[in-house]
């Protein structure tokens, strides 16, 4: 079977089984323990291990997510989280989530960007079709340009539906 096949590929994809194997012993080991999941993910969610956080929450429990919940809106609006991130947040209980996304969400709009309306935008479009709408004409009273032009983009495409 492992004919014709250069010896090189060979000890790449051992070492590949080697790692993977390794790695679903640790990944068993994190999520059959005892441990403060939330607190560890918490924790390399602010460091150079932040995707594997994300990536790894994928396995949290909705308990555990609802306890992120303010991580989860922070990293909304985050370059490489966006898609992850929301997922986590319209997996959780739609009413649970509208009761406190606009608080957990305000703190990052007060000095947020363009991009930190459309992503929040975003997120409040697949949320709730209300919620857009109160986002986006606050986006049009807004003094930056940019942003009201967001604002713009999403009343435009609530009119369209």
């Amino acid at each position: 079977m492992t004919e014709g096949i250069p010896q090189r590929e060979l000890a790449a994809w051992d070492e590949l089984v080697r790692c993977y194997k390794k790695y679903v012993l640790a990944h068993q080991a994190f999520f059959q323990s005892s441990l403060n999941r939330v607190a560890v993910i918490r924790k390399a969610l602010h460091s150079k291990d932040r995707a594997v956080a994300v990536g790894m929450a994928r396995y949290l429990t909705p308990e555990e997510h609802m306890a992120l919940f303010d991580e989860w809106a922070y990293w909304a609006s985050s370059q490489g989280c966006i898609p992850a991130v929301r997922n986590y947040i319209l997996s959780l209980p739609r009413e649970w989530v509208m009761e406190r996304i606009e608080q957990a969400v305000e703190p990052y709009l007060v000095d947020g960007t363009e991009e930190d309306f459309r992503r929040y935008l975003e997120l409040y479009y697949a949320l709730d079709r209300g919620l857009t709408d109160k986002l986006a004409r606050r986006a049009l009273e807004h003094s930056d340009e940019a942003i009201q032009e967001a604002g713009r983009d999403f009343l435009y495409k609530l009119e369209k539906e």
